[in-house]
């Protein structure tokens, strides 16, 4: 079994701090292996998560497959990225849907958005206003503390 499939069953077992652990220790070797560091990050964004209490990323999938992990990121990534290229309300407000139905923690928001976007501050004060306007106060003061 490569570290690759290994990765991946701890993963499916919820052994996420052993498979992030692993993931850390072989990184570098696998950097041109974009399933694996997207892994990578999303195992980071638990680690966080987890020392946190926040809900948990990988939470959205019970299989927990590979694909659906990485659909479920690159959702996420495509959701900051609606606020960074300034689209139309309506796609801004069915990302924050996106965020509120798969109970989306603000490490993953900020960690994506990191990892996704140029212009950071302009996409965490977006999606800040749009916490704002949904009445959540306390998680936008969360989001930009965060700058």
């Amino acid at each position: 079994m490569d570290v690759k499939e290994r990765l991946l069953l701890l993963i499916k077992k919820g052994s996420l701090n052993a498979a992030y652990e692993l993931s850390r220790e072989y990184i570098r070797q696998y950097q041109a292996d974009e399933q694996f560091v997207i892994l990578y990050i999303m195992l980071a964004i638990a680690k966080e998560e987890m020392e946190s209490g926040a809900d948990n990323i990988f939470s959205v999938s019970d299989t927990r497959s590979a694909d659906e992990l990485i659909t479920h990121f690159q959702n996420i990534k495509f959701c900051v990225r609606r606020f960074e290229y300034e689209l139309d309300e309506q796609a801004r407000e069915d990302a924050m849907e996106y965020f509120k139905i798969f109970n989306v923690s603000l490490q993953a928001i900020v960690c994506i958005i990191n990892y996704a976007c140029v212009d950071l501050d302009k996409v965490i004060g977006e999606i800040a206003d749009h916490y704002e306007k949904r009445g959540d106060f306390e998680k936008a003061e969360i989001l930009r503390g965060s700058l």
